[in-house]
């Protein structure tokens, strides 16, 4: 105490320095935090835009340019395949006068008859479907649409008489929405025996809503006749360039618990000698081979049956649709 009384001077001074001291690092301790905050800011915007230039597509010149090339490319192959697909469009489905329609399917029936003709006998109530207009007419609006159905169920009918069917049973068509008076774009009745579905329902399709390219108009055929003739009418209706067929539904049915063997060929005779199958006799077995040489023949024989066969066919005839507009990118 004696110093600073004799050196008041020099003892404030020291005083004063050492607050100013302590000031000064207290101010810089605050300020070192507040750098360690803003260093850490940066650092995590720094991440996050790393993290956004990472992402598929990132708006970069070189990807927006991609990205419209792919879109190009996928729109000039939309146009392609629904150029395609028009070439099933008729030229027109404009309604006909309904006494022409009515002579129309006389004169479709008689003509079908004829293809059958010596071959089998096509019950008196078959009437390719329209049974309902032997005894009334359609409405007038229908009658395009109904034309351009008769002639594709004219050429199925063609192509089963082709494949030497041995019996028609008959051909269901469903009901189209002019028939009703009502138009494609109407709501479906919901089915018969459908119960209400609670909640979301399953296979809805959410987001926007697709550009609707046909119509549908389903049929039901059932025939019989050898394996060769479903072939042959599956095969007609892929490769058709009249009419697009949407099979929906297969079913056949072999008449013959235990087929026979297809037609031609030769039974083998009981006392030939076992084959080896070009393979030799490996193990040397001899009569040990016959128990499975025999089961493998009796399933050959339930597959490849020679009977005829029962099918039931279920398919949508489409009727597509005006050409739809895709966005023109530059």
């Amino acid at each position: 105490m004696t110093w600073f009384k004799e050196n008041k001077f020099l003892g404030g001074l020291i005083v004063i320095t050492v607050i100013l001291a302590g000031v000064i690092i207290s101010l810089g301790m605050k300020l070192q935090e507040t750098l360690d905050e803003k260093i850490s800011e940066v650092e995590t915007e720094e991440s996050a835009l790393k993290d956004m230039k990472g992402l598929n597509p990132y708006p970069t010149p070189e990807s927006a340019k991609a990205k419209t090339d792919s879109l190009k490319e996928l729109i000039g192959d939309a146009n392609k395949m629904q150029a395609k697909f028009l070439t099933f469009k008729p030229e027109s489905t404009a309604p006909i006068p309904v006494n022409e329609f009515s002579a129309l399917l006389k004169d479709t029936d008689a003509r079908v008859r004829e293809l059958f003709e010596g071959k089998i006998t096509l019950p008196e109530t078959f009437y390719l479907g329209f049974e309902d207009y032997k005894s009334e007419l359609p409405r007038p609006e229908a009658t395009g649409e109904l034309a351009y159905e008769l002639k594709a169920i004219e050429w199925l009918m063609g192509q089963l008489a082709a494949a030497n069917a041995t019996d028609v049973g008959g051909i269901v068509r469903h009901e189209i929405p002019s028939e009703k008076g009502e138009s494609w774009d109407g709501a479906a009745a919901p089915a018969r025996g459908r119960k209400p579905s609670r909640g979301r329902s399953a296979g809805v399709r959410r987001g926007p809503s697709l550009p609707k390219i046909a119509n549908r108009m389903p049929l039901e055929l059932l025939f019989k006749g050898p394996e060769s003739a479903l072939r042959d009418v599956l095969t007609a209706m892929a490769d058709s360039d009249q009419y697009f067929f949407d099979l929906r539904i297969a079913r056949i049915k072999n008449e013959s618990p235990i087929p026979t063997r297809p037609r031609g060929a030769v039974a083998a005779s009981a006392d030939a000698p076992k084959s080896d199958e070009g393979f030799g006799n490996l193990d040397g077995g001899g009569a040990e081979e016959e128990a499975p040489v025999a089961a493998r023949t009796k399933i050959l024989d339930r597959i490849a049956g020679g009977d005829d066969i029962t099918a039931y066919l279920r398919a949508d005839l489409l009727l597509f649709t005006d050409v739809q507009q895709f966005p023109v990118t530059k």
